[in-house]
């Protein structure tokens, strides 16, 4: 019966999108961009829940052509089409508890200081609140707004990583780890309690960095001493009157009285308009130039075959396959004068990196092939960009973890406790089970693993030694699993230069000698047909699912990524700032 009830629902689900694509498309010849010349305009930015990368395989192109998807590339898209926009008197961010990465914010703060400086246009920006991560966006802008009864939470940056030793304890679930090298803590979570001294070593860098980092950005840009700053985080909470007095906000206003704000920028409440649409009738009104860029969206985990789509919310995946392909096409197009890797990821499989790395090369040479790392490009996420003819980073990006990772879980206890029993008795090959959820490692299989590791391991340094024009020998001592930040990466040589997707695309345009008005950005992987894309996704996107469910899901995604034993590259950190 719900089987029945669930194809009732597509069929019906399919039938409305061709309703609205038969609609839409009658309308299409005589369809004219509601936002005329001269006007005098302000683009609102309504930032409220996740910001994602963008991943162009996740939407049908028939909606992307006519609508925008709300996503962090359309948030710079916004500034960079304002920025000579002669319409455009201002840009007005409110925020709304908005889910966004420490780089991300980086890269949008560097963003709005550069529309800023390049238009002379203002910026605003209204929240009831402020975070750390809010308020180092609130610096850039030229005037900062709260309510008289709001707040700044800025309690300060932690980590809390959470052990599951117990959870397998009680679940009967043993597991094989084979890691190279001590760095590389990823399933530590699984057999430990406690932080090993290299993850406590790391951990503590990282949070340092953040912490200093995000301090000096703040009170550079409000014009305070880091001191004031830093007394006003111990104080965890600091109410909207002193934030004023201490000069980290610059007017106490309720809502209504901003919106007056606005519309005294803008002249009239209808010249007021939402970013998405604003970029979607801006795309829609330049004609397509000869020269393209082509930006491949790379986020989420890395895995053989074709990509997956990120049902629930989640993020879309990186296979080798589609990846292979999306790098192989943007480099044999003519009118393609250079390629953009833009890495969103914490790696996966080994194979599909090297794969994957092979692309890139294949691409490099026939033109510039720039990666843009975002909020974290590590392990495998940092194999597939190292060999890149530059990289760019933001401060705060998460990246490195050059290292290996094997692990191989036994539900062997679980099965009993359930009463559940494998007859495996019957075999053939000595080391059939290699690959069983029933059984663990034996000794012999332990050192083979171990060595195929180890080769493994070599192979990713001597590559990313090869990549970054350096000997194996100088490479390999701040390999070892480790990762870093952006600013750290950059003084090891693991990375080029600081800058977010906008400087990549300077960066083609600078070594082509040509320039932004003349090329067009087209996106990749292509995103596929209206029917094929609803098949694909069914009723999920109907769902409204939590954000606690969204990160089991995402965690669960990863956890597939063990099930065919294979050695990964995969970073053994993940951390958010909020």
């Amino acid at each position: 019966m719900k089987k029945w009830i669930l194809a009732i629902i597509l069929i019906l689900l399919i039938l409305f999108f061709l309703f609205n694509f038969l609609t839409l498309k009658s309308r299409i010849p005589t369809f004219k961009p509601k936002i005329k010349l001269g006007h005098k305009l302000v683009v609102r930015v309504d930032m409220e829940g996740r910001f994602e990368e963008r991943s162009p395989g996740k939407y049908p192109r028939f909606f992307v052509r006519f609508r925008k998807p709300k996503d962090f590339e359309s948030l710079l898209e916004t500034f960079e089409y304002a920025k000579n926009d002669e319409r455009i008197k201002g840009i007005s961010i409110v925020l709304n508890s908005p889910i966004i990465g420490i780089a991300k914010v980086e890269e949008l703060t560097d963003r709005v200081e550069r529309f800023r400086e390049e238009s002379g246009k203002p910026v605003y920006i209204y929240s009831d609140y402020y975070t750390l991560g809010t308020l180092l966006l609130a610096s850039s802008c030229e005037r900062v707004f709260i309510p008289p009864t709001g707040e700044l939470i800025i309690p300060g940056i932690r980590v809390e990583p959470i052990f599951f030793k117990g959870t397998m304890d009680k679940l009967g679930i043993q597991w094989d780890i084979v890691k190279m090298k001590e760095y590389k803590n990823g399933l530590d979570p699984f057999v430990s309690d406690t932080l090993s001294p290299e993850s406590r070593e790391v951990y503590t860098a990282l949070v340092d960095t953040l912490y200093r980092q995000t301090i000096r950005e703040i009170a550079e840009a409000r014009g305070i001493d880091t001191s004031i700053l830093i007394s006003c985080i111990d104080s965890g909470i600091i109410t909207a009157k002193d934030a004023k007095n201490l000069g980290l906000v610059d007017s106490l206003i309720y809502p209504i009285d901003y919106e007056e704000i606005e519309q005294e920028l803008a002249g009239d409440e209808e010249n007021i308009t939402g970013f998405l649409k604003y970029i979607t009738e801006r795309e829609m009104s330049f004609p397509p130039r000869e020269k393209k860029i082509a930006v491949i969206y790379a986020s989420g985990s890395i895995h053989t075959g074709e990509s997956k789509p990120g049902y629930f919310g989640a993020s879309a995946s990186i296979g080798s396959k589609t990846y292979t392909k999306a790098l192989k096409d943007a480099a044999d197009d003519d009118d393609i004068i250079g390629i953009i890797l833009r890495v969103d990821s914490g790696g996966g499989s080994a194979l599909a990196s090297d794969i994957i790395r092979d692309a890139v090369q294949y691409a490099k040479d026939k033109k510039p092939v720039i990666a843009s790392m975002t909020s974290v490009a590590a392990s495998g996420g940092y194999y597939i960009a190292m060999a890149c003819d530059s990289i760019f980073v933001e401060p705060m990006t998460i990246t490195g973890s050059i290292g290996v990772l094997y692990g191989k879980p036994s539900l062997k206890g679980l099965y009993e406790k359930l009463g559940i029993r494998k007859d495996i008795s019957i075999y053939r090959g000595k080391h059939s089970g290699l690959t069983s959820d029933y059984e663990r490692l034996t000794p012999e299989e332990y050192e083979f693993i171990k060595r195929y590791i180890e080769d493994i391991y070599n192979d990713f340094v001597g590559k990313a030694a090869e990549d970054r024009k350096k000997g194996f020998d100088e490479l390999e001592p701040v390999a070892r699993g480790r990762v870093y930040t952006g600013k750290e990466a950059i003084t090891f040589g693991l990375v080029d230069r600081f800058g977010g997707l906008n400087d990549a695309i300077d960066c083609i345009l600078k070594k082509e000698n040509i320039s932004r008005k003349d090329v067009s950005i087209v996106e990749y992987p292509r995103g596929k047909e209206l029917f094929e894309f609803m098949l694909e996704l069914g009723i999920s996107k109907v769902l409204d699912i939590p954000t606690p469910a969204l990160e089991l899901y995402r965690a669960a995604k990863e956890y597939e990524l063990f099930q065919d034993g294979e050695a990964l590259f995969l970073t053994p950190v993940n951390i958010s700032v909020k």
